[in-house]
Parts: structure tokens; sequence; C-alpha cells
């Protein structure tokens, strides 16, 4: 069984995103001063693990081929632990007392989970949405509403369509 729902701020699901999503924007803002302070080209950037990597680029490869692991997917690269910069990166997260956060698990505010679960967890115009199928019913969560399949596929549906809208204007 699968359903859909809007997740209101009733909801711990939505008080866990929120700040979910304003941890990403604090690393965000973080690693933007970080990588121009260490002169560190790239705007591709994830996490492997603990480990700040990035999408090097040429500059970033000269300057920085032996500070980098392994690609890990899609070429992006952990600084070693034993770096500088990765020392930097972690002394630069302590020093604001901020750790990266895990998005919320979704399956976890729902009651009666059993056997293979999925789930979506997004938000659209400041509306989050949320989809969850297992094997078993669903009852909704105090703080979602469950809306039709028809209406979750639509919002996403013309978020691509805003989306390719704003590309194809860019270009």
């Amino acid at each position: 069984m699968e359903k859909y729902f809007i997740v209101t701020d009733q909801s711990p699901l939505h008080k866990d995103y929120t700040e979910w999503i304003d941890n990403i924007e604090k690393i965000r803002i973080l690693a933007n001063a970080f990588f121009l302070t260490n002169g560190i080209e790239s705007t591709i950037y994830g996490f492997y693990g603990e480990n700040l990597c990035i999408v090097p680029t040429e500059n970033d490869l000269v300057k920085l081929d032996k500070v980098l692991g392994k690609d890990v997917r899609d070429k992006l690269r952990p600084f070693k632990g034993n770096s500088k910069i990765h020392k930097q990166w972690i002394k630069a997260l302590s020093d604001i007392n901020l750790k990266r956060e895990s998005k919320p698990y979704a399956p976890m505010y729902f009651s009666n989970c059993s056997g293979k679960l999925t789930s979506r967890l997004f938000d659209i115009d400041d509306i989050v949405y949320c989809s969850f199928k297992n094997e078993g019913d669903i009852e909704t969560p105090e703080g979602m509403i469950e809306i039709k399949a028809s209406e979750f596929w639509k919002v996403i549906e013309d978020e691509e369509e805003k989306m390719l809208g704003k590309k194809d204007v860019a270009i």
C-alpha cells in the first residue's frame, strides 16, 4: 500500500525536516567560505561519511591531488583524513558548533510498518510532501494530511515543468 501526504507543521517530521534543511544551508555557507579561504575552486561538494568531498577542477587537481582520496562516486573525491584541509574543515565545523545532520527517515514517523518500505520526502514552495509505501496498512500520522496520488504527482510534474522552463530561459 502506498499513501501520499502533506506534512504540516503539526508533525514532528516537519520540524525535523525543516531543521535538516536549515542545517544544509549552514553547511553550504560554511563550505563556500571554507573553499574561498583555502583556494578551492570546485563548487560541487558532498560528503562520504564525515569526510568533505569535492569534484575537483583542473586547478584543484594540480593543487590538491595529493590530499584527495580516490573517487567515491561521480568524480567526488574525499579529502584524506590526515590532511591539513580535512582537519581545518573539522575545526571549522567545531568552531561554530555545527555538525552535518542526516535527512529524516520518513518511515520512522509511521506506525505499523512491515515488509519492504519506501518513502519520498521533499518540499516544494514551502510545503513538505511525503509518500510512504509498505506491505501493511498505513495509518495517517498526526500532523499529516493524506492527499490523492494524482495531486502528489501533479505537484511534482508542475515543479519539473517550472524547472525546465527556468533551464530553457537560462540557455
